[in-house]
């Protein structure tokens, strides 16, 4: 999934981004409070000076 999808789907009300893999998506500056990444797939992902209040990472992945 790309930061454009996601944040569309974010915007639309959705918070449960369950295993969907977001290698290398940059999100910086993005509002994402209470979205659910668990079991994601993070590897490089930039979510610097973002807001992840009471985000969700439970057994999310930081590698490829």
């Amino acid at each position: 999934m790309n930061a454009k999808e996601l944040l569309r789907q974010y915007q639309a009300g959705e918070r449960n981004f369950q295993q969907v893999n977001l290698t290398q998506v940059i999100l910086k500056n993005t509002s994402l409070p209470e979205i659910n990444f668990s079991q994601a797939i993070l590897a490089e992902a930039d979510f610097s000076d973002g807001n992840l209040k009471q985000a969700i990472f439970y057994q999310a992945s930081l590698n490829p």
